[in-house]
């Protein structure tokens, strides 16, 4: 399974570069940060499983969400921050 998430600022919904993200399941942790467009990939997750992904920065407030893949497919999520 693939999961795309896509950072942006809650406010300008411009893209956030350098944002951290996190995804974990069960016996799965991987890390990554945004490229300019505000994107991240993590390839090679499982399913059916669940992850919560942590996204932060600097300056802004941490926010998580949960993801459930039923079947290995591709998901995108967006996932907007506020400034602290």
């Amino acid at each position: 399974a693939i999961l795309k998430i896509i950072i942006l600022d809650k406010e300008t919904l411009k893209p956030l570069s350098y944002a951290k993200v996190v995804v974990e399941g069960k016996n799965f942790r991987e890390e990554g940060k945004t490229n300019a467009d505000g994107l991240v990939i993590f390839d090679g997750l499982c399913a059916p499983r669940e992850y919560v992904v942590i996204a932060s920065r600097e300056g802004y407030q941490t926010e998580d969400l949960r993801v459930e893949f039923l079947e290995c497919n591709k998901q995108i999520k967006t996932i907007k921050l506020q400034k602290k």
